[in-house]
C-alpha cells in the first residue's frame, strides 16, 4: 500500500498542526497511506459505457452474466469501478485496467454479508449496459432503485479510525491528559480528510485502512473464514463469564440460549489456543473497498452504515476477487 507523496505529506503535516496533534505527528504520519476516494459527480445519464458508477445499471461484457442466487434471484447491483480511470498511486496491488462490480445478495447479518465482487479485464469495447431485473426478481428488497450517479476518483490521505491501535498510541504519546479532547481532535482530523479539495463528500474508498471502530474487521474476516462467526462479538469475553450465562440458561431451561452459550464456550477454548496465529493471519487481510450510505443515491446500509469489503493480500496480487469478506460497519 502506498505511503504519501510529498504533496500529501505536507498537507497532512499542516492538518496535524491545525488540529493540535503535534505530539503525535510521527505516529500519524507513519500510519498514513494514499488511497482512492470516490466522490459523487453528476447524475448518470448512461450516455457513456464503462465509467465509474454507483447505483443504476452495470455495464457488463457478454462473458459475465448478472449474478444469481441458488434460487434464481438476481443480486442487487451497487457499484462499478473502472480501474483505468484511477489517478496514479505508486506501489499499489491493483491491476492498471479492468472493471470491478459489486453486487449484494443478503445483509441479514452485518458480519457475514452475502455478496459478489466480479472482475473483468478483457476487451472493454464489449461492455454494454444491462438493465436491472424487475423488483420481484431481485434478491434484496431494499437496495433497489438506487439513483445512478457517476463517481470520480481522487487520490487522498487515509488514516486508521478512531478506536484503532494507532489511536491508542496517539493517546499514549499525547501530552494532553484529557482523553476526550484527544479523541475530539483526532476525529476532527479524520473529518477534515473525508472531503476532497472541491468540497465534495467522499462516498467510497478504494484501498486504505480497514475499519477498527467496533473491533478489527481483519480479525473478523479470519474468524469468519474459520467458521467461527460466533466469536466475532465474543472473542474478548472470558470463559468464566460465559459459564455463568450458560448455567443461568440451563437453570431456566432456555434451549436456544443453552445451545448458543455451549457453542461460545467451545469456540472460546479454540480461540485461546489459536490466538497468536489469528493475530498474525489478520495481517494478510486488507480493505479493498468501503461504500458508505448516501442520501443522494438513496443508498441506506443498515440506516447509515457502510459496506466494508476485505480481501487477502495474495488474492489481490493475483487479481482473484472471488474470496472476499464483507461486513457492515454501523454509522457514527
Amino acid at each position: 500500500m502506498s505511503r504519501l507523496s510529498p504533496f500529501l505529506q505536507n498537507k497532512l503535516q499542516d492538518s496535524i498542526l491545525q488540529h493540535d496533534l503535534y505530539d503525535a505527528r510521527q505516529i500519524i504520519l507513519a500510519s498514513a497511506v494514499e488511497c482512492w476516494s470516490l466522490v459523487l459527480s453528476e447524475t448518470e445519464d448512461f450516455s457513456a459505457v464503462g465509467n465509474c458508477r454507483i447505483g443504476g445499471d452495470p455495464d457488463l461484457p457478454p462473458s459475465i452474466s448478472w449474478p444469481q442466487t441458488e434460487n434464481g434471484l438476481y443480486l442487487n447491483f451497487v457499484m462499478q469501478i473502472n480501474l483505468a480511470d484511477l489517478p496514479p498511486i505508486t506501489d499499489h496491488p491493483l491491476p492498471g485496467q479492468g472493471m470491478l462490480y459489486f453486487f449484494v445478495e443478503s445483509d441479514d447479518s452485518c458480519t457475514e454479508v452475502s455478496s459478489t465482487l466480479l472482475f473483468y479485464d478483457d476487451d472493454m469495447s464489449l461492455l454494454a449496459r444491462v438493465q436491472s431485473p424487475d423488483y420481484s426478481q431481485l434478491a434484496h428488497e431494499y437496495y433497489v432503485d438506487l439513483e445512478p450517479h457517476k463517481i470520480v476518483p481522487f487520490v487522498t490521505i487515509d488514516l486508521p479510525e478512531y478506536g484503532s491501535d494507532t489511536f491508542k498510541m496517539i493517546e499514549i504519546v499525547s501530552e494532553d491528559t484529557d482523553s476526550n479532547s484527544i479523541a475530539e481532535k483526532y476525529c476532527d482530523l479524520l473529518e477534515s480528510l473525508s472531503w476532497v479539495d472541491n468540497g465534495m463528500l467522499i462516498v467510497s474508498k478504494l484501498l486504505g485502512h480497514a475499519n477498527e471502530i467496533d473491533g478489527d474487521l481483519r480479525l473478523n474476516a479470519c474468524l469468519h473464514k474459520a467458521g467461527q462467526n460466533v466469536l466475532i462479538h465474543n472473542h474478548h469475553k472470558g470463559l468464566d463469564e460465559i459459564e455463568i450465562l450458560l448455567q443461568k440458561a440451563e437453570q431456566e431451561k432456555e434451549t436456544l440460549e443453552i445451545e448458543y452459550y455451549r457453542k461460545v464456550k467451545e469456540s472460546l477454548v479454540w480461540f485461546q489456543r489459536n490466538r497468536e496465529l489469528l493475530h498474525k493471519a489478520r495481517r494478510e487481510w486488507v480493505q479493498l473497498l468501503k461504500i458508505d450510505s448516501n442520501r443522494s443515491v438513496d443508498l441506506s446500509i443498515w440506516d447509515s452504515g457502510s459496506f466494508n469489503i476485505l480481501i487477502r493480500k495474495h488474492d489481490l496480487c493475483n487479481n482473484d476477487f472471488s474470496n472476499i469478506y464483507v461486513e457492515i460497519a454501523p454509522g457514527l
